[in-house]
Parts: structure tokens; C-alpha cells; sequence
């Protein structure tokens, strides 16, 4: 797929969920996404979270990043977002149950990477149930293997729409952060 001469982000190559091994490239990528989108919005801070996020934790390969804002209006981050080439999925800003929500893909190293964007206030609820999990991720090699094997049996069970995937992590999510 070649790279657009017009934006950095290409286009997201849809496809149903599968659980990929982790690719210790992802957090390289994570970095120079982040760099593209802080060039042009300097006062945001990108974290990346999710299995990327966490080494050695298989998942879809796509790299999950939180664009945090909170001294601007949330139209024109998306608008400098849109400048780079993201597709959104969810573009209403009713906070706090909706946030802008987009996704692209980039060409890093001979690969494409597909990208999942969450535009949010630092102060959002999600921020921190983010962080918290990636973190106790990191933390917990047997977590991690348990947070595995429930996607694959999610897979395997034919959970392979990816909005239905994502609903269908939500009770183990819930379960380690303590909110079911």
C-alpha cells in the first residue's frame, strides 16, 4: 500500500480480529505517530496504551494512542488530526460518554501498522482506566497470559467484528479493574 503524498496516514486496512503475536516494533511506531501528531498540536500529550503497549502481549497489532487536550477545544485538534489523514469512526465530541474516535495506518520498517485514536480531556475517566490497565499488564506475566487466552477463545468462538470483539473484552477489563 503505498504511503499518500498528501498525508503521513493512510488509509485503515479493515479485516476481522485476529490475535497477532506481540512485535516489539510497535512501541517505535507508538513514538513516531506520537511525534507526527505533537508536530502539529504541541500542547497534547500522546500516550500509547493497549497490547502494543504491553511487551509480550499478543493481540489485533494495532496500536492503540490516547491524544490527551485540555487548552483547546476538541474541533481543532481533529481538525489538525484531519490534516495528517485519520479516518474517524466517531467524530461527536458529547463528553463524557463519546469521545472523537479515529484510526489510519502507517508504513514503519517494511510493514503497515494499523492505528485506533481516542482524542480525550486529560481529565477523562477512560485516561486513567487506560493507564491502569496497560500498567497492571505490564506488571503481571500471568495476568497477561490470561488477558490472551480470553481473546483467543473470543476468536475461536468466532468474535471476529471487531466492535463485537472489543464489547466481548469488556467483562475480563471489568473484572481486573475491579467495575463489574
Amino acid at each position: 500500500m503505498p504511503k499518500s503524498r498528501t498525508h503521513p496516514i493512510m488509509p485503515y486496512p479493515k479485516q476481522p480480529v485476529t490475535c497477532t503475536p506481540y512485535d516489539p516494533r510497535a512501541p517505535a511506531v507508538a513514538t513516531t505517530v506520537a511525534d507526527m501528531i505533537t508536530a502539529l498540536l504541541p500542547t497534547v500529550t500522546v500516550e500509547h496504551f493497549g497490547s502494543t503497549a504491553v511487551p509480550g502481549c499478543a493481540g489485533k497489532g494495532v496500536i492503540d494512542l490516547m491524544i490527551l487536550y485540555h487548552d483547546r477545544a476538541v474541533e481543532l485538534v481533529t481538525d489538525q488530526l484531519d490534516r495528517l489523514g485519520f479516518q474517524w469512526v466517531q467524530r461527536q465530541a458529547q463528553l463524557p460518554d463519546e469521545w472523537p474516535k479515529g484510526m489510519g495506518a502507517v508504513s514503519y520498517a517494511g510493514s503497515v501498522f494499523r492505528l485506533h485514536i481516542h482524542v480525550l480531556p486529560q481529565a477523562h475517566p477512560m485516561v486513567m482506566t487506560n493507564r491502569a490497565f496497560r500498567d497492571q499488564l505490564r506488571g503481571d506475566p500471568q495476568l497477561i497470559a490470561a488477558y490472551v487466552a480470553c481473546k483467543q477463545s473470543l476468536i475461536a468462538l468466532g468474535t471476529t467484528e471487531p466492535t463485537a470483539y472489543t464489547q466481548a473484552k469488556m467483562p475480563f477489563i471489568s473484572a481486573i479493574m475491579g467495575s463489574d
